[in-house]
């Protein structure tokens, strides 16, 4: 009876391992998707609003959206440069959301509105790309976790036993 059980809980183990590594490719396309979301919406700030950096970054950390996946900068007026520079120092996350986010924060408000409408257009291309490639990463890799996570654990449990 207790090799059953452990066959059980063994196997249960092993499926979610496999969903929550699943559940990590898709985080990854969420907080892509996020990114690219906030460069469209700062794209709309700057030419049909004319909102200045202050406003925006201000107007971005009011959406739950951005500001739960740490995309936005919580910061005061006197605050910026500092917050900044923590970002880009951000040793955690080297890869390609982190540079378009960090590419973002670094370009924004350093140039006329026209300047600013071209990084962004150029940047909302970086993002869409790396969105494609998450959506492409989840479908592969989800599923091939979820699936061998559920094998391994039933082929150590039916091993249990």
């Amino acid at each position: 009876m207790l090799r059953i059980v452990g066959a059980i809980l063994i196997s249960i183990c092993g499926g979610l391992w496999g969903i929550s590594r699943s559940i990590g490719y898709r985080n990854g396309l969420q907080y892509a998707e996020g990114l690219l979301n906030m460069i469209r919406k700062t794209q709309l700030m700057i030419s049909y609003e004319n909102k200045d950096l202050y406003e925006i970054v201000h107007e971005l950390s009011t959406y739950d959206e951005f500001s739960q996946k740490g995309l936005v900068l919580q910061l005061d007026e006197n605050e910026y440069e500092d917050a900044l520079c923590l970002l880009l120092r951000n040793p955690c996350e080297k890869d390609d959301a982190w540079r378009i986010l960090a590419d973002f924060w670094r370009e924004l408000g350093t140039s006329d509105s026209e300047g600013q409408i071209k990084m962004l257009s150029s940047l909302e291309v970086q993002a869409k790309k790396l969105v494609e490639v998450r959506v492409a990463e989840y479908e592969k890799y989800g599923k091939m976790y979820r699936s061998v996570g559920i094998l391994f654990g039933l082929m150590a449990g039916i091993a249990v036993i």
